[in-house]
């Protein structure tokens, strides 16, 4: 993904888990963000190297758009404001309009600027504190599970394009319903959920598989399903997990 920094930029970082977070693709001019062209899942940082940043593409998410204005506009406004007031503050006897007072030698822009400058700046780090949409302990144990088997801690379900790791996921725990003689794996492929709930089947592994399909398909539902149903699959199947391995909720993204 080629990134051109002189009239692109990412904002709006939320739900941010170890180097990786929601961001989202603006046009800007001057820092400020101007129209949005999509939700991205962001690794590394800008601030370092555009070059190494590992970008995957999400759904558009409407909260980190949001959060992108209100955290660009606030910051850049709070920046210029006060480079303006401190460079006119350099510059003695420099007015800025006809008629200026020029109180203690420096146009009254100066005193003006700063000051909303130093507002503006408060503002935007309430906005800062506000928005960061932190990611919860439960979440995150559940985002290392996904980083095993996605290669990342993103969220599944604000994935483009699921369709692809879903069945990938599915086809294993086939395979592994077959190799223990729960039937075909063609006849198990769809019954996973039902397979993953059931009392004797007491495999961690098959579990982990099965929450991350879960949440895969709760970003594009199966037929005859919807997102609020796989929603409940993915809290039965997480409860049977930590009951059989504990030690799972204390997990953690590398």
């Amino acid at each position: 993904m080629i990134i051109h920094p002189q009239y692109e930029g990412f904002y709006g970082s939320i739900a941010r888990v170890g180097k990786g977070s929601v961001q989202t693709l603006f046009y800007q001019f001057l820092g400020f963000p101007l129209f949005p062209q999509g939700t991205y899942w962001v690794e590394g940082s800008a601030a370092t190297s555009w070059s190494n940043l590992r970008v995957t593409e999400l759904r558009r998410d409407w909260r980190s758009i949001g959060v992108g204005y209100l955290r660009g506009w606030s910051t850049c406004t709070a920046v210029w404001l006060l480079g303006i007031g401190i460079l006119f503050a350099f510059l003695p006897g420099q007015a800025m309009f006809a008629g200026d007072p020029m109180p203690f030698g420096r146009s009254v822009a100066v005193p003006i600027a700063i000051v909303l400058g130093v507002l503006a700046l408060f503002g935007a780090i309430v906005i800062w504190i506000a928005t960061r949409f932190a990611v919860s302990g439960d979440e995150l144990a559940r985002r290392a599970i996904y980083q095993r088997f996605l290669g990342t801690a993103i969220d599944p379900a604000l994935l483009d394009n699921p369709w692809s790791p879903r069945d990938d996921l599915k086809r294993a725990m086939a395979n592994i319903a077959e190799q223990i003689g729960l039937g075909r794996s063609t006849q198990t492929f769809d019954r996973w959920s039902e397979l993953a709930l059931r009392p004797d089947l007491a495999l961690p592994d098959f579990l982990r598989m099965a929450l991350t399909t879960a949440r895969l398909c709760e970003a594009s539902p199966e037929d005859g399903r919807d997102a609020a149903s796989y929603r409940m699959v993915q809290d039965a199947i997480w409860s049977r997990l930590v009951a059989i391995d504990p030690t799972a909720r204390n997990a953690r993204p590398s």
